[in-house]
């Protein structure tokens, strides 16, 4: 059945993130998950872009910066929430 419905899963960055974190590099994956950020920010995607920041402060976190990671995950809350997720 044909459909008009149109699913944007968000930059692929993100997913490379998240096999570099699989993989234990995780200055590779910080750096994708940040490219994801902000490709989401630019097509307007804003709940991938709330989950890339998610994805972004567990790998922040896991390096040790955690100042950082508490910071981008109260933003990726606070938008989430706002959106309803």
């Amino acid at each position: 059945m044909p459909s008009l419905g149109v699913v944007c899963f968000g930059s692929t960055e993100r997913t490379l993130g998240l096999a570099a974190t699989t993989f234990g590099d995780l200055d590779l994956a910080a750096e994708h998950l940040r490219r994801a950020v902000a490709a989401n920010l630019r097509l307007g995607n804003r709940p991938m872009t709330a989950v890339a920041k998610a994805d972004l402060a567990t790998v922040l976190r896991r390096r040790g910066d955690h100042r950082a990671a508490e910071e981008l995950l109260d933003s990726a809350v606070s938008d989430a929430t706002v959106m309803g997720m």
